[in-house]
């Protein structure tokens, strides 16, 4: 029996050794603290372990072994774990990335990563999953495991961000996502408290429901051209916003999108085909021009836009619903024209002194 046992562990030894040994397919090597092994049959290095000291780090795209070049393709679980960093640069040539590589990174401030989940392609992962969470889409991980000390973040190379991927970061202050970014799920900047700048990608398409929703110290966007859907509450309740361009090819405001902002001026382009319920509401526009495409005023558009002196309804105006202009407190005058047939309940309360004409 014990004969047995020998020659099946001699077996596997003889199966392994060509993958272990030096010069093999299999090798390692430390480099500037950083711990890799190497594939050399087709170059390629995973870092395992970071065992430097120093508070920022880059990692390079490719490394130099003798006379081989290997391409970085992965960082391993925990690779920094504990380490007291303060600024991280991963490689664009990383095809995956180990859970909890930051741990206990409890003094980082700035990160350049590819991606925040395993691959590029992954759609599921938060940023937590970095730092050590569960990968749960909910707000309190990331409040949780995300060190207070993360200021600002770049995505170089994710296609898509998941829900709730930075959703209660409270201490972001700074986004930056570049082009390579298709996709921007519901609320994925959700409650970024502190976030006051992010950099949206030139190929964005649209921006969905409560993507900036909460994001309290948010002042300015600049919104790409490519962005054709603005979804609802995408914005609302950013409550020091007051900067927003919508883009010329957009067709879409969903409802409350931009609902309790501090935002003036919407300079609506004619390709706009559909605004929703409570879209303006509790702004400080004072005028706003709607596209001809434009038939109806959904319900709570403009309630509580206590800018609202006067307003003229556009002839292409067939109805106005619910709550339209409820409680703009000081509009004492509006037109509305014969083209309006259908006037909703309470589409005015909440107003004194306000005259009519009708034309």
């Amino acid at each position: 029996m014990k004969l047995k046992n020998i020659l099946i562990i001699s077996v596997f030894l003889i199966l392994i050794t060509p993958f272990i040994g030096c010069g093999k397919k299999v090798s390692e090597v430390t480099i500037e603290d950083v711990y890799y092994t190497l594939n050399n049959e087709e170059k390629t290095a995973v870092l395992v372990k970071y065992n430097g000291n120093q508070s920022e780090v880059i990692i390079p795209e490719t490394i130099k072994v003798k006379k081989d070049t290997y391409t970085v393709i992965r960082v391993e679980d925990k690779a920094f774990i504990d380490k007291t960093l303060t600024s991280v640069v991963l490689p664009n040539s990383l095809e995956s990335i180990g859970k909890s590589i930051f741990r206990g990174c409890d003094e980082l401030v700035k990160l350049e990563v590819p991606f925040i989940g395993r691959t590029a392609d992954s759609d599921e992962d938060m940023l937590e999953y970095l730092f050590g969470g569960p990968n749960l889409p909910s707000y309190n991980v990331n409040e949780q495991k995300v060190p207070d000390t993360l200021k600002e973040i770049i995505i170089t190379k994710q296609k898509k961000v998941a829900d709730r991927s930075f959703g209660g970061c409270m201490y972001l202050t700074k986004g930056v996502l570049l082009d390579s970014v298709e996709s921007i799920e519901e609320f994925a900047f959700k409650k970024c408290l502190r976030l006051e700048s992010i950099v949206l990608p030139n190929n964005l398409k649209e921006i969905k429901k409560g993507t900036f929703q909460d994001c309290i110290s948010l002042k300015e966007i600049e919104i790409p051209n490519s962005v054709i859907s603005i979804g609802s509450i995408a914005f609302s309740d950013c409550e020091k916003l007051e900067k927003l361009n919508l883009p010329e090819n957009l067709t879409e405001i969903g409802s409350y999108a931009f609902a309790s902002t501090r935002i003036a001026n919407f300079d609506i382009p004619e390709s706009v085909t559909s605004i929703g319920a409570g879209a303006f509401s509790n702004t400080l526009i004072s005028s706003i021009t709607l596209p001809k495409s434009i038939t109806t005023i959904e319900s709570s558009l403009f309630s509580a836009c206590h800018k609202l002196t006067s307003f003229v309804i556009p002839d292409h105006i067939t109805a106005i619903n619910d709550s339209a202009f409820a409680s703009c407190s000081n509009l004492t005058s509006i037109v509305i024209p014969e083209s309006v047939t259908s006037i909703g309940q309470s589409a005015f309360a909440g107003i004194t002194g306000l005259d009519f004409i009708n034309v």
